[in-house]
């Protein structure tokens, strides 16, 4: 089973500017909550390793996920797919940018995420309401961060 979020935000930029920072790996990957280093492996395809901690009640677990781009049509539009290195999670998204007004842009985030290989059958469903719950609440900080970095400057302290 999959599980599916997504979220529309407005960027007060340009869909150049938009873009120039969400198709950067590094900038955009500062702007993802939980996400602690970044390894980019392959500037052309924008393979790249990921550092993402998340905690649940007491637990933390640490997840090593391995990313590459898939699919650009810049401006408009990227999207990429990710596993983690131990198997317990798989990730496919997307980022639409769209002109909306006068210098500004609207974004359109996409992920879907689940449970891995490795995770028994008897344990992906709990993995993936884990997943759901905490899916959107990322996503709005996702998109507050990116709006952030975007409009009042790259240089915002992170997360």
């Amino acid at each position: 089973m999959e599980e599916k979020g997504s979220l529309v935000f407005k960027v007060e930029a340009p869909i150049d500017k938009t873009w120039d920072f969400l198709s950067d790996i590094l900038k955009v990957g500062s702007c993802v909550p939980g996400v602690t280093e970044i390894d980019l492996i392959d500037p052309e395809t924008k393979l790249s390793r990921w550092v993402y901690k998340v905690k649940v009640g007491f637990v933390t677990k640490t997840f090593k996920i391995i990313t590459r781009m898939i699919r650009q049509e810049p401006p408009y539009m990227a999207e990429f797919e990710g596993h983690s290195e131990d198997g317990l999670l798989r990730m496919k998204g997307s980022i639409k940018n769209q002109p909306d007004g006068e210098g500004a842009t609207s974004v359109c985030y996409e992920l879907t995420g689940s449970a891995g290989e490795a995770i028994p059958a008897s344990l992906r469903s709990l993995l993936e309401t884990l997943m759901k719950d905490r899916a959107y609440k990322e996503a709005q900080q996702f998109a507050a961060n990116v709006k952030a970095r975007i409009e009042q400057g790259e240089d915002l302290l992170q997360n």
